[in-house]
């Protein structure tokens, strides 16, 4: 016999603004289950103590989150304000992975075409440099990027470093889930962070000397993925395989001019390079 106080599958869609098929796929996923089930027709009965969760299902839903980060969330695991935090995170990915797109679309159009960068071959002395390092998610590599450039910049001011020299940013070829990422700053041999602050995160580097494959690309950062299709593309056409880092040097650099006047260089050593 059905409790007392339940209301049918329905009724109960209706009040949480959902559908009767999104309920019964709630069902069969573990995520909100019916208060009974008729054992002879299989009919779902709600309580409306289920409204809360089926109608925080729904929003959630709407926000796009996954329905096993849901699950999780109503058994008790994620908290509500880390599952909001954590979306946050994801759309902000979202909306600078659209940005990058829109950025390489408006590209193409003005080009008419898929530019091809022109590789050559350039012959680099070792730099030395002050480093910082840090590790990025992939989605935000160009922000994140950003971020650690400021740092690097505000600590070589602090220790009374010169900042006027082109930084240089160091990637891997590969960029999957958190990559690390190191930025340079060109420094006077013997230069360094021992210039006075303990404890500064900066640390003495250098970028090796060799010959280097090199495209020039001029415009936003957004659109470096095209250089980067032409340099590794390059590698492939002589039989190469990039295994990087793959270096960045930013000539004219964000701040120095209009985001269509952006020069950098991406830089990978040549195979057998010395």
């Amino acid at each position: 016999m059905r409790p007392e106080g339940l209301v049918g599958i329905g009724t109960f869609a209706d009040a949480a603004r959902m559908t009767v098929r999104a309920l019964r796929h709630y069902h069969d996923e573990g995520v909100l289950r019916p208060a009974w089930v008729d054992p002879r027709t299989g009919y779902r009965w709600y309580s409306w103590d289920q409204l809360a969760d089926a109608l925080r299902i729904t929003t959630l839903r709407e926000l796009g989150v996954p329905l096993p980060t849901i699950r999780d969330h109503l058994a008790g695991g994620l908290g509500l304000r880390d599952l909001l935090a954590a979306e946050r995170g994801r759309l902000r990915r979202q909306i600078e992975q659209a940005r990058r797109a829109l950025a390489v679309i408006d590209a193409l159009e003005a080009g008419g075409d898929i530019p091809h960068h022109p590789v050559d071959t350039i012959r680099i002395g070792r730099v030395e440099t002050v480093a910082l390092a840090g590790v990025v998610p992939a989605a935000e590599l160009g922000p994140g990027a950003a971020r650690l450039i400021d740092r690097l910049l505000d600590e070589a001011d602090r220790a009374s470093l010169p900042t006027d020299e082109p930084v240089w940013g160091e990637y891997p070829v590969r960029l999957d889930g958190r990559v690390r990422v190191v930025v340079h700053l060109p420094v006077a041999p013997g230069a360094g962070p021992a210039a006075g602050r303990p404890g500064s995160a900066l640390r003495r580097d250098a970028i090796p000397a060799g010959d280097y494959a090199r495209v020039v690309h001029e415009g936003s950062l957004a659109t470096l993925p095209l250089a980067y299709r032409s340099l590794l593309t390059s590698f492939a056409a002589a039989g190469g395989t990039p295994s990087g880092p793959v270096l960045e040097r930013y000539v004219e650099a964000p701040g120095g001019a209009s985001d269509d006047g952006l020069r950098t260089e991406v830089l990978h050593r040549r195979p057998g390079a010395r």
